[in-house]
């Protein structure tokens, strides 16, 4: 039985990785959730940081809460707290998932953003509708690349002059990986 992209997350909310949970995210994250959203110099390549924790809880539940399927909670094993979130997007044909993820600051070079991302990784790689996983960073913004190269995606395309979502004309990275052809072929009897 081939499964779609929607069921596939909806029977995936909870992952585990060595060191971390990846799970839905909740409205007691919240404090965790303000620590990186509201740091600006963390999302200087992305969007606005919130301005208190008002705007926070918006965030958390309007953009997190509301549509869950896909998203995660990135939580610390060892202190169960809440270090960054990271999700799965799919393109409106259901064929291309876009990976993103933010991590709080007080959590660098650490392999965190590495660990959860592979775990979304094999979890795309087993949907057999999805034949390419891609991803977009600011051309500023190394930490993000070396994931996305470190996930083994290639660079597609460079965007000159492109907005980013605080406004501002950058130039954005479009990385991307494909399945390929002869694993398409071997998921879509749905087995692995």
């Amino acid at each position: 039985m081939i499964v779609k992209p929607l069921v596939a997350f909806a029977q995936n909310t909870h992952i585990e990785t060595e060191r971390l949970k990846l799970r839905p995210m909740v409205v007691t994250d919240l404090e965790d959730y303000h620590a990186f959203t509201s740091d600006d110099e963390l999302l200087k390549y992305n969007y606005h940081a919130h301005k208190d924790k008002r705007e926070s809880l918006e965030g958390l539940v309007m953009y997190n809460m509301a549509r869950p399927l896909g998203r995660y909670a990135v939580e610390l094993k060892e202190n169960q707290r809440m270090i960054g979130n990271i999700f799965l997007y799919l393109n409106e044909e259901q064929d291309v998932a876009s990976i993103g993820y933010t991590f709080h600051a007080n959590y660098p070079h650490q392999g965190y953003a590495i660990e959860a991302a592979l775990a979304l990784k094999e979890l795309f790689w087993q949907i057999a509708d999805l034949k390419t996983l891609t991803a977009s960073c600011d051309s500023r913004n190394s930490a993000s690349e070396k994931v996305m190269k470190k996930l083994g995606m290639q660079l597609a395309r460079r965007r000159e002059g492109a907005k980013n979502l605080r406004g501002e004309i950058v130039t954005m990275l479009d990385y991307e990986i494909q399945k390929p052809v002869n694993e398409v072929e071997m998921y879509s009897d749905g087995v692995r």
